[in-house]
Parts: C-alpha cells; structure tokens; sequence
C-alpha cells in the first residue's frame, strides 16, 4: 500500500503524516457511521500509525533535509504487509526509516 504525503514548508514529515493520519480517522468514523468504512482506510491509518509511534523523526529530519519541510515535496510511504520494511520514497530516493524502537532498527 501506498501513502502520498505533501510536504509544505514548515510541515515536516511527521507533521505531514499526523495531518494525513487526523484526516483518515475522521473520514473512516463518518464512514463508519453510515456503514460503509473500507479496509483500505484501516490499512491506511494502521500504517501511520505505526510510522507515528515508531519513527526516529529527528534522526530522520537531520540525516534527510528534504523530510525537514524546507521546501514543497511530495513523498510516497510505500508500507508493505511488514510495516518495519516501510521505505518512504523522496525524490527519486528511496529511504529507509529510522525507527526508535532496537528491534526494528535492523538497517
């Protein structure tokens, strides 16, 4: 599954992912409420929730600028079945996130 997330300057990664994150529940509760909530949707915010509680954000923000909202960039999480296998894709770049927790710190 994939995610796009839009950084805008003053908006890093992490902000980008808690607006994505806030917009998804909101949306799958009103889904809910009319019985129509996707497991896609669920996917979607299990996946940044994960991101969210895990990542090394300012590991991440210090060793990749571009993740630190200096500039306007679209990213892509690319969030396999596995989540620690998660790789966010930057221009043209494919990095692999620091997480904070040892046992997923494997790269």
């Amino acid at each position: 599954m994939n995610i796009e997330l839009q950084l805008r300057q003053h908006h890093c990664i992490q902000t980008a992912a808690k607006r994505t994150y806030e917009r998804l529940i909101r949306a799958y509760l009103k889904q809910s409420a009319k019985g129509k909530a996707s497991e896609t949707m669920e996917a979607e915010i299990e996946g940044l929730k994960f991101l969210l509680e895990t990542c090394d954000f300012p590991h991440m923000r210090g060793q990749y600028p571009e993740l630190s909202g200096r500039e306007d960039i679209d990213i892509t999480l690319e969030i396999p079945q596995e989540k620690k296998d998660m790789v966010i894709a930057c221009q043209g770049r494919r990095i692999y996130p620091k997480w904070r927790r040892e046992d997923f710190s494997d790269r």
